[in-house]
């Protein structure tokens, strides 16, 4: 968070009809600490590995998806957060 703070790995989208700010640094912390998140989730209910590499697989989805729906314009982009 300090990245986005200090303006490390953001794109000023101001030439599409919605302008916004896209903040890597939080898909990239995203990306790194979801699946963590999830495999100790997994270990705890003591999963069996298919499982895990199943949660795994969808949470990395889960966040390239949230980042292809922040670089898009509407009405596209929320079909990538449904």
């Amino acid at each position: 968070y300090y990245c986005m703070w200090a303006g490390v790995a953001v794109q000023y989208k101001t030439t599409d009809d919605t302008p916004r700010v896209i903040f890597y640094a939080k898909y990239l912390d995203w990306i790194l600490t979801a699946p963590l998140i999830v495999v100790v989730l997994a270990l705890v209910a003591n999963a069996k590995a298919p499982v895990m590499v199943a949660l795994v697989g969808n949470a990395l989805l889960f966040v390239l998806c949230m980042l292809v729906g922040a670089t898009l314009v509407a009405p596209y982009k929320y079909m990538w957060w449904v």
